[in-house]
């Protein structure tokens, strides 16, 4: 029925996220809360929401086509949400970029290969 739901076009204001986070019901760092006092998930500041939404919704169906623009517009969302502003990713800057040790490849880059390649193996299914 979702499906069927979600490709008449009748609801067009959803995200479908595949995954789930247990958090903890006691101590002093419990709920989700906890998760983002241990920053394990960071709060969108409300003047950024309707700019990330947007971003998000230009993502298209997860297929091999689309994994890499999807990735883009995450990573374009993360920014948005991060910087409070700013929707261009700037890879220009003049800040030293860290690098992994005895290589010339960036961390942000090893770090953005290893996320697509997560998602094409766990999420990425073809039919």
């Amino acid at each position: 029925e979702v499906v069927k739901s979600l490709m008449s076009g009748i609801s067009e204001d959803i995200f479908v996220i595949q995954g789930f986070s247990v958090w903890n019901k006691r101590g002093e760092h419990s709920g989700v809360i906890g998760e983002i006092e241990n920053d394990f998930f960071e709060v969108v500041p409300r003047s950024q929401i309707k700019t990330v939404w947007n971003i998000l919704s230009e993502q298209k169906a997860l297929s091999a086509d689309s994994l890499d623009y999807n990735m883009m517009k995450g990573r374009q969302a993360w920014a948005v949400a991060k910087e409070g502003g700013a929707e261009v990713i700037n890879d220009d800057d003049e800040e030293e970029v860290a690098k992994v040790f005895g290589s010339d490849v960036d961390v942000q880059s090893l770090a953005d290969e290893a996320a697509r390649r997560w998602v094409n193996v766990n999420l990425l299914v073809e039919e």
